[in-house]
């Protein structure tokens, strides 16, 4: 509540996401800080910024990125934790977020409760991903 309350107030428009954990190297931790971090986190920063009605943008930022189809990337995730398959799960909390906002959008314009244009919903608008 406190952070969608901080968004809101301050009148955020668009959120760039770069949340990530700083690794240990210590398998255990690793895991619990790549789901608390990657994945936890950046979705309660997704759900506070869908409640403040964000109108812009949530474009979530990673320099490992989610691909899991190469050996390097497999590697590389099993080293720290799971980290990819966090970023992995909280891209898709990003989408289904999305998902969930055109539908209200849509439900709004049908009931004439919707005060502003509506805003288009998609790779090319407002959702950035790296699928």
């Amino acid at each position: 509540a406190a952070l969608t309350h901080a968004l809101a107030v301050r009148r955020v428009t668009d959120v760039i996401c770069t949340i990530g954990f700083f690794p240990t190297f210590v398998p255990e931790e690793d895991r619990r800080l790549a789901e608390a971090v990657d994945y936890e986190a950046t979705v309660r920063l997704i759900r506070a910024a869908a409640a403040a009605g964000l109108p812009g943008r949530f474009v979530l930022v990673s320099s490992l990125g989610i691909d899991l189809t190469t050996p390097s990337a497999r590697l590389l995730d099993a080293s720290l934790g799971g980290v990819l398959r966090q970023k992995a799960k909280a891209e898709a909390a990003l989408a289904k977020a999305e998902t969930q906002m055109l539908q209200e959008e849509v439900w709004k314009l049908k009931k004439g409760k919707h005060l502003s244009p509506p805003v288009p919903v998609g790779t090319s608008t407002r959702y950035s991903g790296e699928s």
